[in-house]
């Protein structure tokens, strides 16, 4: 069992994970999606997620239980202890879990954000995303020149234990950046910023301090922005599963050259993460606070 968490980013990881799981262990997998909801809890400190992917997963490996995980601690602790295998719970981006699975394993929990997994299963991935109805779009579409700036604001900006530990990528990274597109990479000088806040993003391009315009898109539906980002080519991502998934379809269906900010964390020792493509051109990313 593989337990479905996040926002649209982690769960395609985790389904990658899945996905992962079968070819390579020859195993089933069947999806808990506990933690997901038919509509979004967004206070600050309570960012409970919708089921995103669901057309991307059988009906028959989708599984959801009503036991509050509070009254099912007791159960999941002592079974750990019994058996230590029997949960594998991932330790940080770094942790491969997969690779600790045991025969006696039965459950994992994780965000296996690592683009090895992604690239090991993207034949099976791409095909579910092909033959679905929303999904078909983000794989099948045509390549706008233009360079996609996916700026980021939610909890990243909100919420103290989120900021914490993703915190918000600084304007001097996608002035550099953009200005490295257009100047160093020949891109087309039509921007298209893609946000969850518009009115933040507006204030914060005035930081670019450049001449460019930018258009702005933000909508109700997550599949509408990443197809936006998948069609462009050339994408700027933040620190954010959301942006990475953009620039990886951009990436492999129109072969669009990426830079992403490091480090990818809040964490200035910046070490070699998995979610890194060693296609994609890494930019110094700075801190912004506000």
């Amino acid at each position: 069992m593989l337990t479905l968490s996040g926002g649209l980013g982690n769960q395609l990881f985790q389904l990658s994970a899945g996905l992962y799981i079968e070819k390579k262990l020859d195993r089933k997998v069947f999806y808990n999606t506990s933690n997901l909801r038919k509509t979004t809890i967004s206070q600050v400190g309570n960012y409970t997620r919708k089921f995103e992917i669901e057309e991307l997963i059988p009906n028959d490996q989708r599984f959801h239980t009503k036991i509050p995980i509070r009254l099912d601690l007791p159960r999941r602790i002592v079974s750990r202890v019994i058996n230590p295998d029997i949960t594998l719970i991932e330790s940080g981006p770094q942790d491969n879990v997969l690779s600790k699975i045991k025969d006696n394993t039965i459950s994992v929990r994780g965000y296996y954000q690592n683009s090895q997994i992604v690239e090991y299963v993207w034949p099976e991935l791409l095909s579910r995303f092909s033959q679905s109805r929303n999904f078909g779009d983000l794989v099948n579409s045509k390549r706008v020149d233009r360079i996609a700036i996916h700026l980021r604001f939610g909890d990243y900006s909100e919420d103290p234990k989120t900021r914490a530990t993703h915190g918000l990528t600084g304007p001097t990274f996608f002035a550099k950046s953009i200005k490295q597109f257009v100047n160093e990479e020949g891109a087309s000088s039509n921007l298209l910023v893609i946000t969850d806040d518009i009115r933040q993003a507006k204030k914060f391009t005035e930081s670019f301090k450049t001449n460019l315009t930018f258009e702005y898109l933000s909508s109700e539906n997550p599949l509408a922005d990443l197809r936006a980002i998948s069609r462009s080519s050339h994408v700027i991502t933040s620190n954010s599963t959301f942006s990475w998934w953009g620039a990886w379809l951009a990436h492999k269906s129109h072969y669009a050259k990426v830079i992403y900010p490091r480090p990818w964390f809040a964490d200035e020792s910046d070490p070699d993460l998995p979610i890194y493509v060693p296609e994609w051109i890494p930019n110094n990313r700075g801190y912004f606070i506000n």
